[in-house]
């Protein structure tokens, strides 16, 4: 008896101290930014989806990250690092999840916007808030599609690649090597662009050299 009143003491203790423990700040500012950026737009781009159980399997949701839709400001701090004209350019967006670096890579003039993204429901999500926003925006230029980014063969255009750190370090490594052979094999202007960047390495190993940073990115070319 006194294990099993040990047991309940010790699961509410942790009941109330997760309950009562301060939310971390980088939560809460994600809260609000979705909040706002969903209400004003009436779309669906927010909140942390975990990808197990959206039918993805075992080895691609373990390692890919929880799907989290980036800050419209921090979006627009990197995207004003990049140096190059942007009409030139077709935007593709590693793990584009629900969709929201599509619309704010449409405030600008790039030539063409791609959204890859291996979980069917962020997908179908994506398309929902595409059809949505082109009721009153063109979105003639956004595509959303259905594929693994590990084996995403890259438009043989000049690009801007996109990530909001969507994958674990091993397959970072295998996305920055079949960009740089997809770079080799047509050789063409691209920068990638990497927000949240804990697995940079993946890139300089892969040959890529960073060319800028800030606070919450870095800009990659291949040499």
């Amino acid at each position: 008896m006194e294990r099993i009143i040990s047991k309940v003491t010790k699961r509410l203790t942790g009941i109330a101290r997760r309950a009562f423990s301060p939310e971390p700040e980088w939560r809460k500012h994600k809260r609000l930014v979705d909040r706002e950026f969903d209400s004003a737009s009436g779309l669906d781009t927010g909140g942390i989806t975990h990808l197990k159980g959206l039918g993805v399997p075992r080895e691609a949701w373990s390692e890919g990250f929880p799907h989290i839709a980036v800050d419209p400001d921090e979006f627009a701090a990197a995207l004003d690092a990049v140096e190059l004209d942007l009409s030139m350019l077709t935007f593709v967006d590693f793990g584009s999840g629900k969709g929201r670096a599509l619309l704010l890579a449409a405030e600008h003039p790039f030539k063409r916007i791609i959204g890859v993204e291996f979980a069917e429901p962020l997908v179908q999500t994506a398309r929902a808030n595409l059809r949505q926003y082109g009721q009153t925006h063109d979105v003639r230029r956004i595509e959303v599609v259905h594929s693994d980014a590990t084996k995403y063969d890259l438009p043989e255009e000049p690009l801007l690649v996109f990530l909001y750190n969507p994958f674990g370090e091993s397959m970072m490594k295998a996305v920055a090597e079949r960009t740089r052979e997809s770079l080799r094999s047509a050789p063409r202007e691209a920068v990638i662009l990497y927000l949240n960047p804990f697995h940079a390495n993946a890139w300089a190993d892969a040959g890529f050299s960073e060319i800028k940073r800030g606070a919450h990115f870095r800009v990659f070319a291949l040499t």
